[in-house]
């Protein structure tokens, strides 16, 4: 009596409709230079996006100063969580070759020698299953793709600091109304970076540890006690001469967007440190 195959009655579209998972599951497999294709395709949207905003920026400014920070925090916040998710990614890859390459040329040694059926060691587990494919899938899945609530989160810090950012300026322009001089600006610096980045990395950490990493209060003092100090020596470095040049030198209505232009490769980096912290 021969067997009959149940047959497919679902409708073509909903058939259809199954294959786009596995569309995206290869926009996020797919990798260019060890970097995901998706990275990459975010890369040039947001990189639109700045293009955009740079020639409508004045023009946004003059409407509002907060729309046009929010703007340009949530583009730049963009770019530097996704620079630091494809560096990951490229470097973890590349790691992944390194280790490799001692196994695959091992292996084809072994193929030159000739061996009995006896020599060959099988593992059939507890439930008497071979595992043939643990080292591809472990090695296969442990490689990075880009990750949205990361991103997310980390852009939504962005959005939120741009109403941080135009108060603190607002008030340091305020308080110091001299012409920049060397002194004045000297003042506007230190202000900046003693009183507002301690306390702006601080919450930075915070964040990034309780809501893009859902951890605990102890994860966040774990987290503050390795990496908090050194983090801001580092902040010191890079961003006195940075703030020092932007005060003395940019007009008000610029001085937002280019410490958040320069901002874009540190906050690739706090990215990268909150990530591997």
């Amino acid at each position: 009596m021969p067997i009959s195959l149940p047959t497919d009655e679902r409708p073509s579209g909903s058939r259809a409709s199954l294959q786009l998972p596995v569309v995206f599951q290869k926009l996020l497999t797919t990798r260019v230079r060890n970097v995901p294709v998706l990275n990459l395709l975010i890369l040039v949207i947001f990189a639109y996006f700045l293009a955009r905003l740079t020639t409508k920026y004045h023009q946004l400014y003059t409407k509002s100063s907060l729309v046009a920070t929010m703007a340009t925090n949530i583009v730049l916040y963009g770019i530097a969580d996704t620079l630091a998710q494809s560096i990951t990614a490229y470097c973890q890859q590349a790691s992944f070759q390194e280790r490799n390459l001692p196994y695959n040329i091992a292996t084809y040694l072994e193929t030159l020698v000739p061996r009995r059926p006896e020599d060959y060691f099988v593992d059939y587990g507890e439930d008497g299953e071979i595992s043939v494919h643990q080292v591809e899938d472990t090695t296969e899945s442990a490689l990075p793709t880009f990750q949205v609530r990361r991103f997310a989160g980390f852009v939504f810090w962005g959005f939120l600091m741009s109403f941080v950012q135009v108060v603190w300026y607002s008030f340091l322009n305020a308080m110091y109304k001299d012409v920049p001089t060397f002194v004045s600006v000297l003042e506007r610096v230190l202000t900046d970076q003693l009183c507002f980045s301690p306390v702006s990395l601080a919450c930075f950490f915070t964040y990034g540890t309780l809501v893009i990493e859902q951890g605990s209060a102890d994860d966040v003092k774990e987290k503050l006690y390795r990496v908090y100090l050194s983090t801001l020596a580092c902040n010191f470095c890079l961003w006195f001469p940075v703030q020092f040049v932007n005060f003395l030198v940019m007009p008000k209505s610029f001085q937002v967007p280019f410490s958040s232009g320069v901002g874009v490769l540190w906050n690739c980096f706090l990215s990268l440190r909150n990530a591997t912290s």
